[in-house]
């Protein structure tokens, strides 16, 4: 009963989902009041059925704040760590370059560890538009490639700075921005109704009018990253003592590093130092062009299963995809994710279409739905297809079953 209230509670005081938009003073006073109605709730009802208050209550509800408290400030600081990284940052487009839109610009910048990314602004040819004002160094486009630039730019957010006064601009780009997983938002002018909107919500201290919003996954996403963390550490542990007989094997077959490292594009286009185990000759990436013709795959990917350039160890960490273990460095930093679409290349990033780039809208994994299901499939258009499935269905039970499945794979040692 107790628990009910307080989750009820913070459901409708704005404590869930998880957000960055209080103080942490104004989370904790937050927290100690929906605790304390939550207990005073539970005695009425106590009283009114003539039950027995239960033991240690003062306990409970100092245990229960301080719990709840420390879960928020842990919360936080998993999400200022990424954002000053640029992993979970909100990238933002500002529909108007003008005064409102510029201050908004500013103001957004301001607000240090709400993540969000200014990517530039976007003109609406309008007349109230100054454009002898307009800041052109930051103008990517205009209103009608909006979409096309927002999902080239990973954007998550339109924000308009005023209703469009040309008809039809709004709801074409809403129309658009729905199935595309893009949230808009209008800054209200002063005939606006704010009153009693239940669509108005709070950046900051600035209110906007959520026109398009998606589904938050705060608490799931919270618990995939611990997860990630937690099965992440073990394994480490667990394995420490084979990554040690592999790096000895390595060194023993073939002068060069242990570990391979290379540039992989992450989440919404973000770059990182990936990290595998070595399983090639020295200097086999400038040997690619030389064995391109021996390439498997179609379109702009490249594999050969019986690659020259491997070592002899090197065909075995590729057989059981041992070779990928270091990437569980990756998984603890925030780089990547035990589940997710796989880190791409640069230069096949590079030749992605707009339509591609949906899969870079979730943190890549050590494994995903394309190694389960199509692995040794040489199409392009497979690889992308369940990758944006991946993106669009994802849930905590699709994870699950892809590591069960994972297991399968690796055991019956179909790696290539």
């Amino acid at each position: 009963m107790f628990a009910t209230g307080v989750a009820v509670l913070s459901r409708l005081f704005g404590l869930q989902p998880f957000s960055n938009r209080c103080t942490i003073p104004s989370e904790l006073s937050l927290i100690v009041l929906c605790v304390s109605l939550a207990s005073f709730a539970q005695d009425g009802v106590l009283r009114f059925w003539m039950l027995p208050a239960p033991a240690g209550e003062m306990l409970q509800l100092g245990l229960t704040c301080g719990a709840l408290f420390l879960c928020r400030l842990l919360w936080r600081r998993h999400r200022d760590n990424h954002d000053v990284r640029g992993v979970a940052a909100r990238n933002i487009l500002i529909a108007g370059n003008d005064p409102i839109g510029r201050d908004v610009r500013k103001y957004l910048e301001s607000l240090r560890y709400a993540g969000y990314r200014f990517k530039g602004f976007v003109t609406l040819n309008e007349r109230d538009e100054d454009a002898s004002n307009a800041d052109e160094a930051d103008t990517v486009g205009n209103i009608n490639d909006v979409i096309s630039l927002a999902k080239s730019l990973f954007v998550d957010e339109i924000i308009f700075s005023h209703r469009p006064t040309t008809l039809g601009i709004l709801s074409g780009v809403l129309s658009q921005a729905g199935p595309a997983g893009i949230d808009v938002r209008l800054i209200p002018g002063i005939s606006e109704k704010l009153k009693r909107r239940a669509d108005v919500e709070y950046l900051g201290d600035l209110p906007t009018i959520a026109l398009n919003s998606r589904e938050k996954h705060a608490m799931s996403q919270l618990m995939k990253r611990a997860t990630d963390v937690g099965l992440g550490v073990a394994v480490l542990i667990t394995m420490s003592p084979a990554f040690l007989l592999v790096a000895l094997l390595i060194k023993l077959q073939s002068p060069g590093p242990v570990v391979y490292r290379s540039k992989r594009v992450g989440y919404k286009g973000r770059v990182f130092n990936c990290y595998k185990f070595r399983t090639m000759i020295q200097d086999a990436d400038s040997m690619r062009d030389q064995y391109a013709h021996l390439n498997e795959r179609r379109d702009i990917l490249f594999k050969i299963a019986k690659d020259p350039r491997l070592t002899p160890i090197g065909k075995v960490l590729r057989k059981y995809s041992l070779d990928e273990l270091p990437q569980l460095w990756n998984v603890l930093c925030g780089d990547m994710s035990l589940v997710g679409p796989r880190p791409s290349i640069q230069s096949e990033v590079a030749q992605y279409k707009i339509s591609d780039l949906c899969r870079l809208d979730a943190v890549p994994g050590m494994t995903g739905l394309w190694q389960v299901e199509a692995r040794h499939d040489p199409s392009f258009e497979t690889y992308v297809s369940l990758d944006s499935k991946y993106v669009r269905e994802w849930s905590l039970w699709l994870d699950l079953k892809i590591i069960l499945r994972t297991v399968n794979v690796v055991l019956k040692g179909t790696g290539t």
